[in-house]
C-alpha cells in the first residue's frame, strides 16, 4: 500500500458538526445536535408553538406542524481542544484554522508540540499521521523527547471517539499491567477505557 502525502492544509481539531438555529432570534445562536432534545428546546418538538418567539413571528405555516417552522440548519465548525464546545458560524473559513497558519494556534502547538514538529504531519485516508511517533495497538502514540515521555490518541480514535469532555489518567506511581486501562475518556455516549499495550510505572 502506498502512502500518499499531503500536508494538512487545515488544522487537524477542527471539526463540523451539523446545528441549528432559530430565524426568529435577533442573532444567529447554534444549537448543537446533540443539544436539541433537551427539555428547554422545543424546536424539533411538537409544542414548539408554546415557545414565545414561534408566537413573536405571528406566522401560521401549515397546521399541526412536527416541527418548528422558524427552525434552520447549517453545517458548523469548531475546535475539539477549545475548553467548551463553542460552535461558530461559518464564517472561520476564513480564520487560520482552515489554512496552514493554524500550527502557531497556541492550542494547537500545546497538543501538537512546536509549529516544525506540526509542519511534519501528513495524511493517510484522511487522518493525521506523525512519522516520528511510534504509533502502538490500540490507536495509541509515543513519543520520547528530552527525557519526557508523551503519550496520546491517534487521529483515528479521536474521529470515532468524537468530543471529549474529560480524561482521567492512572495516579503518580501507579502500576499498570499490559491490557489493564491507563486513561478513562468521558465521551457523549459515556465512559470509554483505553488499554494500555505496555506495562511500567506512572
Amino acid at each position: 500500500m502506498k502512502m500518499r502525502e499531503d500536508r494538512m492544509k487545515r488544522c487537524p481539531l477542527l471539526r463540523q458538526e451539523r446545528a441549528i438555529y432559530c430565524k426568529n432570534f435577533p442573532l444567529k445562536k447554534m444549537i448543537p445536535f446533540e443539544r436539541i432534545f433537551q427539555n428547554e428546546n422545543l424546536c424539533l418538538k411538537r409544542n414548539h408553538k408554546d415557545c414565545p418567539l414561534y408566537s413573536k413571528g405571528m406566522v401560521l405555516v401549515g397546521k399541526d406542524l412536527a416541527i418548528c417552522p422558524f427552525v434552520g440548519f447549517e453545517t458548523v465548525s469548531y475546535c475539539v481542544a477549545f475548553p467548551l464546545k463553542k460552535i461558530a458560524a461559518n464564517s472561520i473559513v476564513s480564520s487560520p484554522c482552515n489554512s496552514l497558519a493554524y500550527v502557531d494556534c497556541p492550542i494547537y502547538k500545546r497538543m501538537a508540540g512546536t509549529a516544525e514538529e506540526a509542519r511534519r504531519l501528513t495524511s493517510l485516508h484522511g487522518f493525521m499521521i506523525d512519522e516520528a511517533k511510534l504509533y502502538l495497538e490500540g490507536h495509541l502514540w509515543m513519543r520520547r523527547k528530552n527525557g519526557v515521555v508523551r503519550i496520546g490518541l491517534d487521529d483515528f480514535a479521536q474521529f470515532i471517539l468524537g468530543p471529549i469532555a474529560s480524561v482521567r489518567l492512572r495516579e503518580k506511581g501507579e502500576k499498570i499491567g499490559e491490557s489493564e486501562w491507563y486513561m478513562r475518556c468521558e465521551v457523549d455516549t459515556g465512559e470509554v477505557e483505553l488499554l494500555a499495550p505496555f506495562r511500567g510505572v506512572v
